[in-house]
Formats: structure tokens, C-alpha cells, sequence
């Protein structure tokens, strides 16, 4: 990893990368051992189906759940580095307080962002960002119907 970024965002989004290669490992490390499940087949001829059933015969650590956390967290948190970076970007360092302290990438869900929102969580942000970040929105692009969204799953 490189130190030579200045941005945050960019570091959060390393170790998102350096926990996905540590969960890759856990479960290759898991699957290595006595074949921790099994899969089984049966036909059911009345309804012409061949079901497949998977049986977990060794729980898998739970190491696994706090990588998957952490590289979640860590991705929902890279979000929100951006915007501050943004906004340092486009309105110079040091940012004023009230830019500094707000400053969030939005995620909203089941309705659209009103005006006043719009300007604390991204007003320092350049326009023409602040116009992507609003059609990337999971209600703007979805409508009502939003939730199962990445960006809406993420932040739940």
C-alpha cells in the first residue's frame, strides 16, 4: 500500500481491498478443511424438479462475519471520505467548519433529498459533482422500490 495519496477516500478504499483478500484467504482456508458442507440432490417427480440442497457440516469462523463487516464499514466510510475530499477539492483547505463537519456522501432511500440536506451534506461540493452524487441516489433512480439498491443495502 502507498502512502503518496492524500485523499482518504482512497485509503478506505485499500482496505476494503486488503480485507477482501483476507476474506478470500479465510474461506479458502475454510473450504481447505474436511469438506465443511455438503450437497445433496433429489428428484420430486410430482412437481418434475431436481432440488439440490446445501448442508453446512462446519460452521465457518467467525472471523469471516468481522472481514466482512470491517470491509463494509470501511466501504460505507470510503463514501463519505469522498464527499469530504470533494469538497476539499472544490473548496480549498482548510474547509470551513460548518463544510467540515456535515460533509457525507447521501444515501437516500425512500425519498428524495430536500434542499436543505442537499446543501449540509454536499453543498461544498463542486456542481457537477453534486449532480452525480444525486442521480447515483438508490429513490432517484429507483423510486419508491429502492431498497434492495446496492447503495441502499450498504447503508442499512
Amino acid at each position: 500500500m502507498s502512502n503518496e495519496s492524500t485523499y482518504n477516500h482512497d485509503l478506505r478504499l485499500q482496505r476494503v481491498l486488503d480485507h477482501a483478500q483476507n476474506l478470500e484467504n479465510a474461506i479458502r482456508d475454510w473450504l481447505r478443511d474436511e469438506e465443511p458442507y455438503r450437497i445433496t440432490s433429489e428428484d420430486n417427480p410430482a412437481r418434475g424438479e431436481r432440488v439440490d440442497r446445501l448442508e453446512v457440516v462446519q460452521q465457518p469462523p467467525s472471523e469471516l462475519s468481522l472481514i466482512i463487516g470491517d470491509a463494509l464499514h470501511n466501504l460505507r466510510s470510503a463514501l463519505d471520505n469522498l464527499a469530504y475530499d470533494l469538497a476539499r477539492a472544490h473548496t480549498g483547505e482548510p474547509l470551513p467548519d460548518d463544510i467540515a463537519a456535515k460533509s457525507e456522501f447521501p444515501i437516500f432511500i425512500s425519498r428524495a433529498m430536500t434542499s436543505g440536506e442537499w446543501a449540509r451534506k454536499i453543498g461544498g461540493i463542486h456542481p457537477d459533482a453534486q449532480v452525480i452524487i444525486e442521480d447515483l441516489q438508490p429513490f432517484n433512480r429507483l423510486g419508491a422500490d429502492a431498497s434492495d439498491d446496492l447503495l441502499a443495502v450498504l447503508h442499512n
